[in-house]
């Protein structure tokens, strides 16, 4: 099931003009900037986005001149996550699946805030990524506020879950922000 949603979700993502993504994409900005919870946070891990995703170049520009600006680099031996600080995004290499990752040292504190990436969330805070598992892995023990960013469209009612799955407190869209009570 979660592979047929995913492929119907990069599908329908694959489809956005980009004057939607782009209308959509600062809409999201804008909320994401206005939320105590960003306002408040000193240092926040971003994904580098990739094909059809919210795009965060943006974000992270913005965000590296006044918070420690963190990325994930993906350890293919180890199958987890390693944060990165970073200070621009000049030293971003692709890596086996076409993902911009920083080189450096492991950032080993705590962020205050992860956006965490996904083809899908639902209202409830669950999400469908590419299927790797990564930042399932990666979220298990992180003690900070997750948020997703998702368009609108690539809201749905309710996803199908796995015991290993681990959902985000807030997901902001270009329309709304839902606090996920849990």
């Amino acid at each position: 099931m979660k592979k047929k949603l995913r492929k119907q979700h990069l599908d329908k993502r694959s489809k956005h003009s980009k004057e939607s993504v782009l209308k959509k994409s600062l809409a999201i900005e804008k909320r994401l900037f206005s939320s105590s919870h960003y306002k408040k946070a000193k240092t926040v891990m971003f994904y580098a986005s990739f094909r059809d995703e919210v795009p965060t170049t943006r974000l992270i520009l913005d965000a590296l001149n006044d918070k420690v600006v963190v990325l994930p680099k993906i350890d293919l031996d180890t199958k987890t996550i390693i944060p990165i600080k970073i200070d621009s995004l000049g030293r971003l290499e692709e890596n086996s699946f076409g993902i911009s990752e920083p080189t450096g040292e492991e950032f080993k504190e705590n962020s205050d805030i992860v956006i965490v990436p996904a083809v899908t969330y639902d209202k409830k805070g669950h999400r469908i990524g590419y299927g790797q598992g990564y930042y399932d892995q990666f979220l298990k023990d992180y003690k900070g506020i997750k948020i997703g960013l998702v368009f609108e469209n690539h809201l749905e009612d309710v996803l199908p879950v796995d015991a290993h799955d681990v959902s985000v407190d807030i997901i902001i869209t270009e329309k709304r922000t839902i606090n996920i009570q849990k």
